[in-house]
């Protein structure tokens, strides 16, 4: 494994479960690794420099390992507003939202990002989460008019990150994407074929998704990284992709979210609409907001020392365990250690100390550690 949690990366030139843009990758010179079991770079022979080029540039990672369920038929908001944490029947096309899928007792399932189109709507999902969720979801289906079938194959999923981002947008399109609020989208065209750009900015810097069909995905991924290099725009892997998501104190499924945890533990209230009708998990949901509390909150922290702690580290309070550490980084932005850990009720506050089984000290600190 490596600092970030994930599989230790392979050094093969193109594995046999690639990515559809594979032989680009390896043109670049792309080191492979396993993330929800498909095979995607790594790096391109220096994450730091991946990740620092993001913070004062810009960069482009492909995430079409990443899955993609699309939701048709009449009922299709309806069904989906029964079943996940937010108001779906609100979105109108060219929306979108950040969701989720609890059980009945209101442990997080899945989570999830939801688009709407014109006669469709789409839910992106980690790659790990995938294959659970799609007959998670069906499960469901029994009394609406909808159809929902995965087409990850059929696009190809990248994201650009950084300051500049927008001016590598520009470039690409010729056209200038409007200050859309997070999940919000537009459909432009590409060599005469559909796009949708997704506003979206999870690594503390302006950013943009791309949903790209997969005739188009090569020669676009070229003209892209061209059209970028003017910029000091560049490639970005899956070891930068993590760094960046714990500065900016995102949480992750298989790291801070699972079924153990509720949203608000987890700090994702985004996903939760308090106001909408009937879903799975909603009493406990709601009787968590009513008292205002959880027994555990996911904090972040600033790690003194020489090591950095592993992921299931305890963390102690007076010779007591209070919490655990999920994900842990040597910041390239703070260039200090950090980590993001889950906290019993009484140690949630900025500035309390605790400490790690070797003594060494970690300070709860607010969330995000970095935002532009």
């Amino acid at each position: 494994m490596d600092d970030a949690g994930r599989p230790s990366p392979s050094t093969a030139a193109s594995p046999p479960s690639a990515l559809p843009l594979a032989d680009e990758h390896r043109r670049l010179q792309a080191r492979w690794t396993t993330v929800g079991g498909r095979e995607v770079p790594d790096h391109y022979g220096d994450p730091v420099a991946e990740h620092l080029a993001v913070r004062g540039h810009a960069g482009a990672a492909d995430l079409s390992a990443r899955g993609l369920l699309r939701v048709t038929g009449v009922d299709r908001a309806k069904y989906l507003h029964s079943i996940l944490t937010n108001d779906i029947l609100a979105l109108t096309a060219g929306q979108g939202c950040y969701a989720a899928l609890l059980d009945v007792k209101g442990h997080l399932q899945a989570d999830m990002r939801l688009f709407a189109l014109e006669n469709a709507l789409l839910i992106d999902l980690d790659p790990m989460l995938t294959a659970g969720t799609v007959p998670a979801l069906k499960r469901y289906i029994v009394i609406y008019k909808v159809k929902l079938e995965e087409i990850s194959h059929e696009r190809l999923h990248l994201a650009l990150w950084g300051p500049k981002s927008d001016d590598w947008l520009t470039a690409l399109f010729g056209r200038v994407l409007p200050p859309l609020p997070d999940y919000h989208h537009v459909t432009w065209t590409w060599q005469d074929a559909p796009v949708e750009v997704i506003r979206l900015s999870e690594t503390g810097e302006a950013g943009a998704h791309l949903l790209v069909p997969a005739a188009i995905g090569a020669p676009l991924w070229r003209a892209l990284m061209d059209c970028g290099r003017p910029i000091g725009a560049v490639p970005v892997g899956a070891r930068a992709v993590e760094s960046l998501r714990i500065e900016a104190g995102v949480p992750r499924f298989g790291a801070e979210l699972g079924p153990s945890h509720f949203p608000a533990e987890a700090g994702i209230e985004q996903a939760i609409s308090y106001t909408k009708g009937c879903y799975l998990g909603q009493e406990t949901t709601m009787r968590i907001k009513t008292q205002g509390s959880v027994n555990r909150r996911l904090v972040g922290l600033l790690v003194e020392g020489a090591g950095l702690p592993a992921a299931g580290s305890p963390l102690f309070a007076e010779g007591q365990q209070v919490g655990t550490i999920t994900s842990a980084l040597d910041s390239p932005t703070l260039r200090r250690r950090i980590a993001l850990g889950y906290v019993q009720k009484g140690f949630f506050a900025a500035g309390t100390r605790l400490a790690l089984a070797d003594q060494t000290p970690a300070t709860v600190t607010p969330l995000p550690f970095y935002h532009r």
